[in-house]
């Protein structure tokens, strides 16, 4: 699965404030594409996260951060958002 994480991510940027409703539908059509990347990641951090949603997750310290961990932290972090709705 290959997917341009900077178009996807773009998505979110149409240069107004985002609505809830599509932050929502967002998530939920990446959804897939999240669970792949965290599949593909080397840093265990976010497979554990999938596992237990729990646990804290700590800013990432890896000397060169990854494109695809700027995606999955995205998706992460709207995601904790819209679980405090």
């Amino acid at each position: 699965m290959i997917v341009n994480n900077k178009t996807t991510i773009n998505q979110l940027l149409p240069n107004q404030i985002l609505e809830v409703n599509y932050i929502k539908t967002w998530l939920f059509e990446n959804q897939n594409y999240f669970h792949f990347l965290v599949n593909e990641s080397s840093c265990r951090k976010w497979s554990k996260w999938i596992e237990d949603k729990t646990i804290h997750i700590y800013p990432c310290v890896c000397t060169t951060r990854e494109q695809n961990c700027v995606f999955i932290e995205t998706y992460y972090k709207l995601s904790l958002i819209i679980e405090c709705l």
